[in-house]
């Protein structure tokens, strides 16, 4: 049985790819993945949320970032790995 969310475990949401964003979970997120380099590639997870603490997240190639922030704080997440890798990013509200 899955407990619901509590302070210590946000209500995740994620995404794989090469980025979007739009308003979810009451806030606005937005992902992506640019060059890095020649053969790399950075993989961001941004979101803000008006009124709730809040996460960004990024995964790639056993890499991970993640940020909480504040109410109408931007939570910015970035990490770097080779071009071939997946990016999989990731955003939660406390």
């Amino acid at each position: 049985m899955r407990r619901p969310p509590t302070a210590r475990q946000p209500a995740l949401r994620a995404a794989t790819g090469g980025g979007v964003g739009g308003d979810v979970g009451g806030g606005t997120w937005n992902y992506r993945t640019t060059a890095a380099g020649l053969d790399g590639k950075h993989c961001y997870s941004n979101y803000i949320h008006p009124s709730k603490k809040h996460s960004a997240s990024a995964v790639m190639a056993g890499g991970t970032d993640k940020s909480i922030a504040n109410p109408d704080v931007w939570a910015k997440a970035v990490v770097t790995a080779g071009a071939a890798c997946t990016c999989n990013a990731y955003w939660g509200v406390y």
